[in-house]
């Protein structure tokens, strides 16, 4: 059976949110306010990919994937909103372009999965896709 884990753009996300985790700790007080909306945005985006991988049909995984670009534009408005509060949070910027290169991958799986998906159903090689 294939995982999830056989695609980039999930792996990614996954330790993006790991790292934004960590991260979150170190915010000072004006922004911690915004510590839960970027830990359930980030981890939004790689569990409805995963979500979306196993339920198997075209139209629920593009359907997931949308959900995981609407939660990948959240998350990176709130760390633009951390940056703006606390410009020391130098480090958010890694993470803004690592949300943005997510970002770029799932609209490449969208059109993939909306374009190439084989007619008898099956999923396209996740060696081929973001």
């Amino acid at each position: 059976m294939r995982d999830p884990e056989n695609l980039r753009v999930y792996r990614q996300a996954v330790a993006l949110a790991v790292e934004l985790g960590l991260y979150c700790e170190r915010f000072p007080r004006p922004a911690r306010i915004l510590i839960p909306q970027i830990r359930l945005a980030a981890n939004s985006v790689h569990a409805n990919i995963a979500e979306g991988y196993k339920r198997g049909s075209q139209a629920q995984f593009a359907q997931a994937l949308d959900i995981a670009h609407g939660s990948v534009a959240e998350l990176r408005s709130h760390l633009v909103e951390a940056f703006g509060q606390c410009p020391e949070l130098k480090r958010l910027f890694w993470g803004i372009r690592e949300a943005e290169s997510i970002d770029r991958q799932i609209a490449s799986l969208i059109r993939t999965v909306r374009g190439r998906w084989s007619a008898d159903g099956n999923r396209p090689d996740a060696e081929e896709t973001p």
